[in-house]
Parts: C-alpha cells; sequence; structure tokens
C-alpha cells in the first residue's frame, strides 16, 4: 500500500492458496475535500483470480464505489461486475476485495453484475463512537 499524497492511495496484494488459485488485487482511493465537513471519495477495485493447479478458478471482478460525505452522513453510489468461467475465489470468513460484500450476500457469482446504493450514519457525531 502506498499512500501518494493525503488524498490518494494505491494498493497492491497478491495471495493465494498453493496448487489451488493464485489470486492479485489492485485498489485506487481518491478523497477530494469539498469543505470541512464534506468529501467525495472513490474507491476502485480490481482483482484477478486464477487457477494454480487444482481447481478451475478463472475470474475477474471490477468494482467501483463512490462516496459523497456530509458531516455523519455518507451517500454512496456503487458498480460491480465480474467475468469469467468461475465466482469470486475466496476463503470463507475472510475480507475480500468484492465492492459489494455484505453480510447477508458477496454478490461473488459468475459472471454477476450489480449495483447499490447506500447510506451510512457515523453515530460519534452523537456521541455514540464506534456505532455507524
Amino acid at each position: 500500500r502506498y499512500q501518494w499524497t493525503p488524498a490518494l492511495s494505491t494498493s497492491y496484494y497478491y495471495g493465494g492458496l498453493d496448487g489451488i488459485y493464485k489470486q492479485h488485487l489492485v485498489n485506487l482511493v481518491y478523497q477530494l475535500p469539498l469543505g470541512e465537513t464534506q468529501s467525495l471519495k472513490s474507491d476502485i477495485r480490481f482483482a484477478r483470480s486464477r487457477d494454480d493447479g487444482g481447481s478451475n478458478v478463472d475470474n475477474d471482478a471490477f468494482g467501483a464505489l463512490f462516496t459523497y460525505r456530509l458531516g455523519a452522513q455518507s451517500f454512496t453510489a456503487s458498480y460491480q461486475y465480474l467475468s469469467g468461467d468461475t465466482g469470486f475465489a475466496y476463503i470463507a470468513g475472510s475480507d475480500n476485495a468484492l465492492a459489494h460484500l455484505v453480510q447477508i450476500n458477496d454478490f461473488g457469482n459468475q459472471d454477476e453484475r450489480s449495483w447499490q446504493l447506500r447510506y451510512d450514519f457515523d453515530f460519534a457525531a452523537l456521541g455514540i463512537p464506534g456505532l455507524t
């Protein structure tokens, strides 16, 4: 991970399961301040997963999230697209690079496209830190 400027960071990760699959993850995050309590954040993600001899893993995952923050409120619009012969490969219970990993679904199936509109509130503004 490299922080180019206070507003711009990139990251690259490589991992895999020996003999099963290998995975490359690339991420670009840019946060544009729009005032004292406002910002616009873009988060672009790409993951490439391939067979490493003992599976049929073949997947590319692209995700783009755009978040407008106004004080304690955040509004996010995002898009995710997966392509390849399989769904996104990850070990159950682990964090992964999918933009649309949510509690009830990972939206990581073969050739799946998904959109997300999201609203978040940070309750630290009301004196309850840690609750969002």
